[in-house]
Parts: structure tokens; C-alpha cells; sequence
């Protein structure tokens, strides 16, 4: 293994203390905004684009001002209400609430053209798909159980140890974490650092 110049150990100590910082940041934010802003990929999507376009960088006052300015545009990063998350609630043992487990759901409701508010439409999509795909099916978790990593895209580095992901440079991690599969990124990310 080649040894790296003072300069170059002192760039990749710089990247590293960045992306630290950077991960603080965000996981104090999204604490702090758990009543207005439920991550997802749109959401997160929504936020790094308005970040991108107004070519500001990536820091506590600037997420709060991506958020006010997406909010008075119309749209809500709110967490949702109604028969849904009363449903999930009922299920929280057996059914994780991501982004890929309601598009399932959502998949089979739209389908059979069957409500997607309606307690009973969500409780047959549900019974139905478990019975053909298997217990696990809305749990994301289930994969971690088994010991394997949550799937991220081939053009992400596959990373398996936090080492790995420290390794990731910042810009990258940002582009990441805030882009269109920011939800498997950070599936991933989680299950790297629960190991």
C-alpha cells in the first residue's frame, strides 16, 4: 500500500472531518424538523435541488431555508395522516413504512382500482402480497437480519464498512444522500453502521 504525502493525508483528513460534519448536520436537522419533514427520496430530492439551484452549500440555516421556500410553494414535507398511518401503525411489527413497502401496497391498490385512503383496501393489498411474496416482504430489515447490505445502485460505491463510507468524498455523499436514491443510500448507511 502506497503511503500518502502530508498533503494528501491532510486533504483525506479534511474530506473525512467534512463528512462527519456533514452527517451531524443533517441527522440534527431532520431531529429537529421530525413534526414538518419526513425523509424520503422526493423529499430529499425536492430539498437538493432547491440547494443545487440556489448554489448554496450544505448547513443547517440553508436546509431550514430550502424547506420555507419549497413549504410556500406548495409543498408539504409533512408527515402523513389519516387511515395510512393508522393502518401502519396497527402494522408496525410487520410492516417498516418505507418508500419501496407503500409502493408495493400502492401498486396493488392502483391495480384493482381500490381506495388507497381505505383501511380495508390497504389491509387486502397487504394480506394479499404477504401471502404470495412471504412474511418478510415489508420489511427492509430482513436483509440485514441475514447478514447481507441493503442494495444501493452500481454507481454509488459499494461500501460495507465505515471505513468504506467514510472513504466516500463529501460532494459525493451530499449528492447521495440528498439524490434520487437517497432512501437506498441510507438504508444502506444504517445497516453499515448497526453492524
Amino acid at each position: 500500500m502506497a503511503t500518502l504525502s502530508k498533503e494528501e493525508r491532510n486533504a483525506q483528513i479534511a474530506r473525512e472531518t467534512a463528512r462527519a460534519a456533514g452527517k451531524v448536520l443533517v441527522d440534527a436537522w431532520l431531529a429537529d424538523h421530525k413534526e414538518d419533514f419526513v425523509p424520503s427520496d422526493e423529499h430529499s430530492q425536492s430539498i437538493g435541488q432547491w440547494l443545487q439551484t440556489n448554489n448554496l452549500e450544505l448547513s443547517y440555516e440553508n436546509l431550514d431555508a430550502a424547506l420555507s421556500a419549497l413549504m410556500a410553494q406548495g409543498i408539504s414535507f409533512a408527515p402523513p395522516k389519516g387511515p395510512r398511518v393508522d393502518w401502519a401503525k396497527r402494522h408496525a411489527e410487520d410492516f417498516d413504512g418505507s418508500p419501496e413497502s407503500w409502493a408495493k401496497l400502492d401498486g396493488y391498490l392502483q391495480r384493482f382500482n381500490m381506495a388507497h385512503d381505505d383501511a380495508r383496501s390497504l389491509e387486502q393489498a397487504f394480506q394479499f402480497i404477504r401471502s404470495a411474496k412471504g412474511p418478510k416482504v415489508f420489511m427492509s430489515g430482513s436483509a440485514a437480519e441475514s447478514g447481507e447490505l441493503p442494495w444501493i445502485p452500481h454507481f454509488i460505491p459499494q461500501f460495507t464498512t465505515k471505513k468504506e463510507l467514510d472513504a466516500i468524498p463529501q460532494e459525493d455523499f451530499k449528492k447521495y444522500y440528498f439524490g434520487p436514491d437517497s432512501a437506498a443510500f441510507r438504508n444502506r448507511i444504517v445497516a453499515v453502521q448497526n453492524k
